[in-house]
Formats: structure tokens, C-alpha cells, sequence
């Protein structure tokens, strides 16, 4: 069997492809698309949904910032091997080996690389970066319109299904999202609570809350304020030696906008894009918001570790975080912890989890290539991501649980909640004006006093960033 090749620097990687790449397409017919039905079967059957006589390439290259594991193998960690079982299955069903070429551990050198490759004419059949890298190679023309892709189909459960949703433009789609990436499971903007501590004050479960839909802003206000979580050590000054209701990681503090039903930009009916900020209903939703999150209540830190250290301290009752930092942080800490939602608005909302979008967990597939060449790259993404959702994701959600004090089968239900929830949109991705900016600026400060001057003066920036979006697009 064909082995996985791992390449080293960039620069050898470009030389290997040089030997490697094939594409004649066998004439078998075209496959429109991939309809999975029931995935109740054996193991043995995920991939027989996909016919592996369509295309005669010997090689599926990938370009991603991923690859810091140097051995996917079975010395490597349990989320090292499921991607390796993943790799090694797709290989000997599709009798292909996949290449991976490394830009570096820095997102911002993925533009640079990847336009480097294809001056040079490499054909690479993904990239795997950020969403923002993604759309602005898009409209450089540098990669494909998903919607055209053969064999690539965005409605299957494995894709995240809210940046199709919210990302799709005049009925153009370059980006998808999914567990083909293991930081996939790193994007979500999410709390983290301290079951010690709602055990000691007596409080109420949280997990029932967020079954039953009761979970809302006003009922974390309550847990809050309520039960006298918030205490000083006795020196008279507040600070990180004390005991807090949230730990907050202010740098992403837009997210818990989002959790309230809030958008950061939509589309009107003309499909244009629009960013519409200063509304009444959003300006109170901020107002709720700022009761909760300012520093009579929390921790408010720009720096993660300062948010994580506090809460596995067990000096604050709640956590918000990246659930990348809390998978860094969290598994190995003595506190007894599960992960929920941020709340809803009102009981009637659905549970919205923004993404953070700065994280390379995204994918494209590279523009120009031929009728061949894109077939084949959308069947090989297709099934990449499939056999993601079985294999990577259960490895990741133990990883998240693993050392839990107190092992609860509700982490994993709330992790599939929590991602399957998973909120996008193009201001979220862009920030256009700075305005995603200016929410997150005046959350982090609890103070609200200029926002809508703010946001006024940055209408003509955001028009100006929306249409430089759209001609480049057009172009």
C-alpha cells in the first residue's frame, strides 16, 4: 500500500509534485453528487457510497498549515491516530496517496504560498486555512466556486451547515467548514462552568437548562447574582487571587453577541450584503449584555491564559473561551468541568455558537483546474470529510473529556450541540468598517456610551469594504 508522504518545507513539496501528479478521468460515467441516506452500516461500508473507479490520479494534495505531528501513527496521540486511520483508509480505497505541503504554523503566510504554487503551475486539491484567507484568494480568482464542484455535496451533515447558509454569495460558495480540520473543534466560542461550584452554592443544574431551552442570558444573569459567587480573598481588592463569576477572554467577546440571535452583517432581499448594527434590538441586546459581562461580576482579560488560569484555579464559576484554549487548557486541570452553549436571548431562540474566524479550519479547492482534476477534487473532499466525522471528531471529543473528575456522558451531547450550532457570517469573517470590531471593543470595555457613534461614522468604510469585496468578485 501506498504510504502517506509528509513533506518537510515547502520547497521540497513543490518538487515532489513534479513526479507525481496524474489525471486522466476513466470513463465510468459522472457522479452528481454524493447522497449518504443511512451511515448505520459497518465500518467497512463508509466509503462504499463512493465509487472509486472514476478517476485515475494517484495523488490527492493538500496544502494546510496543519501537520505540526510528525508521526500519525500508533506512537502518536489518540487524535494523531484517528487522523492517520482516516488517511491510510482513504489511500487504500481510493488506491491514492495524499500529499501533504506545510505554509508554515502562521496563517498569514497561506496567501503568500499558496499563490506562490500555482504561479508556478502545482495543482494542489485543497487549501486548509483561514475563512478570510480563503474568500480573499477567491477573489483573486485562485479558487472554485463550490457550488460547481462535481461529487461535492455541502448539504451532508458532515459540512457546517450555517457557513453555507450565511456565506453563499450571489449564488457563489468558496469556503466550507467541517472536521476534515481537527481545529475545526478549536472554532467555537462557548463556556466552560465549574460543577464544584455549582454543587457548593446549591444551584440549579445548567445541563437541564440547556435541555430544556430554559438556558438564557437572564438565567446566567441569575446564577450570577444570586448565590454570592463573587467574593473577595479579604484584601479589599479585586483581582486575579479572588473569586469571579465568569473568566472572560475579552479579545473574543463579540461571540456572546452572536449567542443572543444577533447578526453581524445579512442579506437583503436583492442578496446584497447589508450591516445594520445600530437597531434597537440590537442595542438592547448589548445593554443585557454589559449587565453580565463588566468587572463587578468577571475577570475581564485580553489575555487567554490569564481567563483559563483563573477557572482551572476554581476561582470563577463560568469560563468563555475559545474551545481551542479549553482544549489546552481544560483536560488537565483538577477542576470537574462541563462545556454548554453561551446562552440565548429569550427561551424561543434557537442556540447560536459564533465561530471564531481567525483559525485555519476551512477549506477551498484550487480554481482552474480541469473537468478532471476539480471532479476528483471534490469527490476526494467529499469523502476526506466524511471519514473526518467518523474518525477525528469522537477522538477529539474524548480528548476534550478525558480527564474530567467526574466523567458525563452530557459533555459529548453539549460538544454536539455547540458545534452543530456553529454561527458564521461575512462580517464575521471580514469585519467590515471594524464594526464586528467596535461590538467587541465596547463589550470588553462594559461601556456602550459611543457605540452608536461609532457605528455611524464607520457606514462609509463598511460600503467602501463591501464593494471592494464585490468587484474583486466580479473581477
Amino acid at each position: 500500500m501506498k504510504r502517506c508522504i509528509k513533506t518537510i518545507t515547502f520547497l521540497l513539496s513543490l518538487c515532489l509534485l513534479l513526479g507525481v501528479f496524474a489525471a486522466c478521468k476513466k470513463d465510468n460515467g459522472e457522479n452528481t453528487g454524493t447522497d449518504t441516506g443511512d451511515q448505520s452500516g459497518a465500518e467497512t461500508d463508509y466509503l462504499d457510497i463512493y465509487d472509486n473507479t472514476l478517476y485515475d490520479n494517484d495523488t490527492y494534495s493538500v496544502m494546510t498549515i496543519e501537520g505540526q505531528y510528525e508521526n500519525l501513527n500508533v506512537n502518536g496521540s489518540v487524535v494523531d491516530k484517528a487522523l492517520f486511520t482516516r488517511d491510510e483508509k482513504m489511500q487504500d480505497y481510493f488506491d491514492i496517496v495524499i500529499q501533504y505541503d506545510y505554509f508554515g504554523l502562521e496563517s498569514s503566510e497561506a496567501i503568500s504560498a499558496i499563490t506562490l504554487a500555482m504561479d508556478g503551475g502545482y495543482i494542489h486539491h485543497a487549501f486548509i486555512t483561514t475563512a478570510q484567507n480563503l474568500v480573499r484568494l477567491a477573489m483573486e480568482g485562485r479558487t472554485e466556486n463550490l457550488k460547481n464542484v462535481e461529487n461535492l455535496n455541502l448539504e451532508n451533515p458532515w459540512w457546517c451547515q450555517a457557513l453555507n447558509e450565511n456565506c453563499e454569495y450571489q449564488g457563489a460558495q468558496f469556503v466550507a467548514a467541517g472536521p476534515f480540520s481537527e481545529l475545526f473543534y478549536h472554532a467555537a466560542l462557548c463556556l466552560a462552568y465549574n460543577n464544584d461550584i455549582v454543587a457548593r452554592y446549591e444551584m440549579p443544574d445548567i445541563i437541564d437548562m440547556v435541555d430544556d431551552g430554559s438556558w438564557t442570558l437572564e438565567e446566567m444573569y441569575k446564577l450570577c447574582t444570586d448565590y454570592g459567587v463573587v467574593a473577595d480573598n479579604g484584601d479589599g481588592v479585586m483581582d486575579a487571587n479572588d473569586q469571579y463569576a465568569v473568566a472572560v477572554y475579552t479579545s473574543t467577546i463579540y461571540g456572546v453577541y452572536a449567542s443572543c440571535g444577533q447578526n453581524f452583517s445579512t442579506f437583503d432581499e436583492a442578496g446584497d450584503i447589508t450591516v445594520d448594527l445600530a437597531t434597537d434590538a440590537s442595542i438592547h441586546v448589548l445593554e443585557e449584555l454589559v449587565k453580565l459581562y463588566n468587572p463587578d461580576l468577571c475577570l475581564m482579560s485580553k489575555a487567554q491564559i490569564d481567563a483559563s488560569n483563573l477557572f482551572t484555579a476554581g476561582r470563577s464559576l463560568f469560563l468563555y473561551n475559545t474551545s481551542g484554549y479549553m482544549i489546552d487548557h481544560l483536560p488537565s486541570s483538577p477542576i470537574d468541568y462541563n462545556i454548554i452553549p453561551c446562552p440565548k436571548f429569550t427561551e424561543e431562540q434557537e442556540y447560536v455558537t459564533c465561530a471564531w474566524p481567525n483559525s485555519n479550519y476551512c477549506v477551498a479547492i484550487q480554481g482552474g483546474l480541469s473537468e478532471n482534476d476539480r471532479g476528483f477534487s471534490g469527490l476526494m473532499l467529499e469523502a476526506y470529510c466524511h471519514l473526518s466525522e467518523i474518525y477525528v471528531k469522537p477522538a477529539k471529543f474524548g480528548t476534550i473529556v478525558s480527564y474530567q473528575l467526574a466523567q458525563n456522558a452530557d459533555t459529548n451531547r453539549m460538544l454536539d450541540l455547540i458545534f452543530d450550532t456553529l454561527y458564521f457570517d461575512m462580517n464575521l469573517i471580514f469585519d467590515f468598517g471594524g464594526t464586528r470590531t467596535i461590538i467587541n471593543d465596547r463589550l470588553a470595555a462594559s461601556n456602550l456610551g459611543r457605540f452608536t457613534t461609532l457605528i455611524e461614522r464607520a457606514a462609509g468604510s463598511v460600503e467602501n469594504d463591501i464593494q471592494n469585496l464585490i468587484s474583486k468578485s466580479d473581477s
